[in-house]
């Protein structure tokens, strides 16, 4: 099963930025402190900065998702539908780039500019780490992120009949909306080649939803991650997998600030 570390850090690696089309403009990035001079950074070195930050990401999720096979190594059932999962999120992740920039392999650079192998890289990077908070709770309990995690859990109380039923409430509520926000997204746009992209990426998020689920339902000591709420963890686990996609998704829903220069198949937000 370790086996699976080669995979994470094979699929899906940033563009290489070999060279920068003539028409396109250095970026630069001050990095300063108190008592040094300001430093420009040439595009290819922010390139090269965003492609490392990726591969540190890289590695801590392997960490992290090593350690969980070994701590749990006595519930193999477990741990085999964690493998499972997995290799379904990374073909969500996968996917999710390639819907984000559809031409990146026919065009790249000539596409996006000479930005996009940073752009590609810090997108790639946020999608490891919000995977390798979701495994981190293998390990550390149940921790709710107040920056993404919008779900009350206080009204998780009574007997455990009625926490199941406000659990499996608030995942149908976060469906609800989720399919909601996803066909408005199909209607807006109308760019054939990001729709297929896009349309196999959600694809590809259900797989890795439904195998997450069924991890978390195989798993034997659901209480050393959720606690109390143990019992209910398969439809809390479901409302936050799909509240969490649909703040993926109203990316393109609502879009990116004017002037984002990784906006990639996503709009433009207009300045009022």
């Amino acid at each position: 099963m370790l086996l699976i570390c080669n995979l994470i850090m094979a699929c899906s690696q940033a563009p290489q930025d070999s060279q920068t089309p003539p028409n396109n403009q250095t970026q630069t990035s001050n990095i300063a402190s108190s008592n040094e001079p300001k430093k420009i950074m040439s595009q290819h070195d922010l390139n090269v900065a965003a492609g490392n930050k990726s591969q540190q990401a890289d590695d801590t999720i392997n960490q992290v998702y090593n350690q969980i096979l070994r701590e749990y190594s006595d519930d193999k059932t477990f741990t085999d539908k964690l493998v499972d999962a997995e290799l379904a999120w990374i073909e969500f992740r996968d996917a999710e780039l390639e819907a984000l920039y559809p031409y990146r392999r026919e065009k790249g650079q000539q596409m996006y500019g000479s930005y996009f192998p940073t752009a590609f890289s810090n997108e790639r990077t946020a999608l490891i780490l919000a995977r390798t908070r979701q495994l981190r709770e293998w390990l550390e309990g149940f921790q709710p992120d107040p920056k993404s995690d919008s779900i009350d859990y206080s009204k998780f109380t009574g007997s455990q009949a009625e926490i199941n039923q406000s659990a499996d409430k608030e995942a149908k509520k976060a469906d609800n909306i989720l399919n909601d926000v996803y066909n408005q997204i199909l209607t807006s746009y109308k760019n054939k080649v990001f729709i297929d992209k896009f349309e196999t990426a959600e694809l590809a998020w259900i797989a890795f939803k439904d195998a997450e689920l069924e991890a978390i339902k195989a798993a034997s000591n659901k209480q050393k991650r959720y606690g109390d709420l143990y019992l209910a963890a398969y439809n809390i686990e479901k409302a936050r997998l799909t509240w969490a996609r649909v703040a993926q998704l109203k990316q393109w829903f609502d879009g990116v600030p004017e002037g984002f220069m990784g906006a990639g198949s996503r709009k433009m937000r207009v300045k009022e």
